[in-house]
């Protein structure tokens, strides 16, 4: 652990190994999702970019990156399929715009649509992910209920974690975590 992650334990008055009485949900406004839509975008994004998604079942979630052609990365992105016509990309929501744009240019004859989704990107942190994921779930597995859908992330110091995302905010009567959680769980 480093030394940021030290000053996080310190900012909740936590020692080392109590992250484990965390259970809850984080806001996540620094994520955004590209939705990409049409009959071509499973052959457009494989063209795209570093992981291959024509074998990505709707159960699993992948990480990829997007490169140039010279190989510099300019995004990552945790990715996975809604339908065999639809995929969805969480990333920074920095970078969000200008990953569609630059996609944009290079759709061509692709029948698809790339944009920024709308909805809610939230991060579930404890046991609170048992609920929605079972308790067998297996990181970057993907569950799907509501029209909401949750990708299980490899465990950190000892929680289970999960990227929750749907068209409203996640229940309502599970406790919210300070972003500061997420961060020292990434």
């Amino acid at each position: 652990m480093g030394a940021d992650d030290n000053e996080l334990m310190q900012a909740f008055d936590a020692p080392s190994g109590s992250f484990s009485s965390f259970n809850g949900v984080v806001d996540l406004p620094d994520w955004a999702v590209v939705q990409v839509v049409g009959p071509d975008a499973r052959t457009f994004l494989h063209g795209q970019l570093t992981q291959d998604i024509q074998s990505l079942a709707p159960t699993q979630a992948r990480w990829a990156a997007y490169c140039t052609a010279q190989g510099r990365m300019l995004a990552t992105f945790l990715m996975w399929s809604v339908s065999d016509q639809e995929v969805h990309l969480a990333c920074s929501a920095d970078l969000a715009e200008r990953v569609v744009k630059r996609l944009r240019m290079f759709v061509l004859r692709a029948r698809c649509q790339v944009q920024v989704a709308s909805g809610h990107l939230m991060g579930l942190v404890g046991p609170c992910v048992s609920a929605w994921a079972g308790e067998t779930a297996q990181p970057m597995a993907v569950v799907t209920a509501d029209g909401a859908t949750l990708v299980e992330l490899p465990s950190a110091l000892g929680l289970r974690r999960g990227l929750w995302w749907g068209p409203t905010r996640v229940d309502a009567h599970l406790s919210a975590l300070p972003a500061q959680v997420w961060q020292a769980l990434e």
